[in-house]
């Protein structure tokens, strides 16, 4: 009777077991949609004073705990929460131009070309620009002092029309 009793607890672990990783499986396939779906109700979390120099966006990259763009995906995560932003990239192809310039390391971004939001929005790419650059921590003047610069080799930030170079990063 006993080993009935044990062989009984068993089966219904394992199907307990298996359910579960049933559920969690449905929960990974939806966990992105939620978040995106959260972002926009709640909106980033700004857990940073966005930087006006060099040195402050340095404290701010080398700081796990701060909560910047630090790669694409959490650009994509980004622009959810951006009314304007999530307009601007609603449009694919956009999207794939612009996140195709961007470099990271570990640190976050260092350079990436807004050539194609100039050409999609002439008036209004320096908005643009600017609400790109608040994921990054960067203030409008430090964004516009890094504007028509990209990095092209460590610690060298060259003149060139159309991209920003992150000084603090490259």
């Amino acid at each position: 009777m006993k080993k009935l009793f044990y062989l009984g607890t068993l089966i219904g672990l394992l199907i307990l077991s298996s359910c579960e990783k049933e559920e969690a499986n449905e929960t990974d396939t939806n966990t992105s949609a939620t978040i995106d779906e959260s972002l926009q109700k709640f909106g980033w979390d700004y857990n940073y004073t966005l930087a006006s120099t060099t040195k402050e966006l340095s404290r701010l990259m080398d700081n796990p705990k701060v909560n910047i763009v630090r790669n694409e995906k959490d650009f994509r995560r980004f622009i959810q929460t951006e009314p304007v932003l999530r307009t601007v990239f609603s449009d694919d192809k956009l999207y794939k131009d612009v996140v195709s310039t961007m470099q990271f390391n570990r640190r976050g971004l260092k350079t990436y070309s807004f050539k194609s939001i100039k050409e999609a929005y002439p008036n209004r790419y320096r908005t643009i620009i600017v609400a790109m650059s608040k994921g990054f921590g960067m203030d409008l003047w430090l964004t516009t002092d890094y504007e028509d610069y990209e990095c092209s080799a460590p610690a060298t930030c060259t003149t060139d029309s159309f991209s920003i170079c992150i000084g603090a990063n490259c």
